[in-house]
């Protein structure tokens, strides 16, 4: 499997993978949102952090 590796949270290309996830996940939280009202939600958030072999980097 292809991994992408950050050296940091403000590298480009790290920068740009949160900005799509977060667009993303607006996009499936509006879906969810029409298909059931939002009182009947009870997940939880996923965290929001992306977890790698060396360190962990945070989506801000």
């Amino acid at each position: 499997m292809d991994m992408a590796r950050f050296a940091a949270e403000d590298d480009p290309g790290f920068v740009a993978v949160c900005v799509e996830l977060r667009r993303w996940i607006r996009q499936l939280d509006g879906v969810e949102g029409r298909h059931r009202g939002p009182a009947s939600r009870q997940e939880e958030s996923p965290p929001n952090v992306l977890e790698g072999s060396e360190n962990s980097l945070r989506c801000r």
